[in-house]
């Protein structure tokens, strides 16, 4: 009997263990991973937010008060939002040496609804656009066609500029 006590509970703890892990407990919530923003630093606050604000669109959404200035450009989604995604202007005002942009940076891109007017717009203000609004195939799912053109902020950061078509 004693034996047949000792099989009984050994059965009942596999079949335990085993319904153990036919059970899935609760699965805690993944952590929210969201893109948020990109800083760049700037060499003359002024210039950047007419060229941020002024001809991209971008509204400011805030500023610190410290010894370095951060201005907060934000383009889609509210302030402190679920979508909201943003462009921060860092500004040393007692930075000595230039900004070096290097070579591992690529560009920053803006998806616009009128390519054609974003580009008489920054070629009034001075700003030299390399592109056109002519459509060409899209290299990519995301549109049809697309229009593609090139320019650079003040500091020399390369700013793309994309229309989609559908």
């Amino acid at each position: 009997m004693e034996r047949s006590m000792k099989g009984f509970a050994c059965a009942l703890f596999i079949a335990l263990v085993a319904a153990w892990g036919q059970v899935t407990p609760a699965k805690a919530a993944e952590p929210a991973f969201q893109y948020f923003s990109t800083k760049l630093n700037v060499s003359d606050i002024d210039k950047s937010m007419a060229f941020y604000g002024g001809l991209m669109g971008m509204t400011e959404a805030g500023r610190n008060a410290g010894g370095v200035l951060e201005v907060l450009m934000t383009k889609t989604g509210p302030k402190n939002g679920p979508n909201e995604q943003a462009l921060v202007l860092v500004y040393q005002k007692e930075r000595k040496e230039p900004l070096n942009i290097g070579n591992g940076f690529n560009n920053i891109t803006f998806v616009v609804t009128d390519i054609g007017a974003i580009i008489k717009k920054l070629e009034a203000a001075g700003y030299k656009v390399n592109g056109s609004a002519a459509r060409r195939p899209s290299p990519t799912p995301l549109a049809k066609e697309i229009a593609v053109a090139f320019t650079k902020d003040p500091d020399g950061y390369s700013i793309e500029l994309l229309e989609r078509f559908n």
